[in-house]
């Protein structure tokens, strides 16, 4: 499973870095003077950019998804940046690099959120649950004749909250004042 992600990603850096490239070319060809690349042709730094920059993007991407580069990489795909020897060359490839690998992780970050929306907006059904049938020929007691009648007071009042005490009660010492007749 991990290789067919990494095999997918590397398959995007390649893919982004063909789509993009270009737009990055015409600053490194402005800047190979006093470099290893000054010495070579625009369709061999075109190639050597290309492959690294692939590479770059491809690892970038690898490890940001959480994946082990080791498992992918060797140190012979980035063989390359030894002919990126200035600040100007290194810098040139180190902007389309990020560039590009930005842009690849916006989109397999979108695609991952559409996925998880789409995942937390799927109807989920349960089965039906199915009334028991053990209990069916048990009679319950709530439902006898005598709890289904009314209850209810009929004399319209409410009933005296108070205890019911006698005169004599009332008349005790322990008794400090008598309540109010009525």
């Amino acid at each position: 499973e991990s290789t067919d992600l990494a095999s997918a990603l590397m398959e995007t850096a390649k893919n982004a870095v063909e789509d993009n490239l270009q737009d990055y070319f015409s600053q490194l060809k402005d800047c190979t003077k006093d470099s290893f690349l000054e010495e070579l042709d625009d369709f061999n730094i075109e190639v050597i950019y290309r492959r690294l920059a692939a590479n770059s993007v491809a690892f970038m991407l690898i490890s940001r998804c959480g994946l082990d580069t080791n498992e992918f990489f060797d140190r012979e795909d980035f063989a390359d940046i030894v002919n990126f020897n200035t600040p100007a060359t290194i810098n040139a490839i180190g902007v389309a690099t990020s560039d590009i690998a930005e842009m690849a992780l916006r989109e397999i970050s979108q695609s991952v959120r559409n996925v998880q929306m789409a995942e937390k907006d799927q109807n989920r059904t349960f089965a039906q649950r199915t009334q028991a049938q053990y209990d069916k020929g048990r009679q319950q007691p709530e439902r006898s004749e005598y709890n289904e009648r009314n209850h209810l007071q009929q004399t319209g009042g409410l009933s005296y909250s108070r205890p019911n005490i006698t005169d004599r009660a009332r008349a005790s010492a322990w008794q400090v004042r008598f309540d109010a007749q009525g």
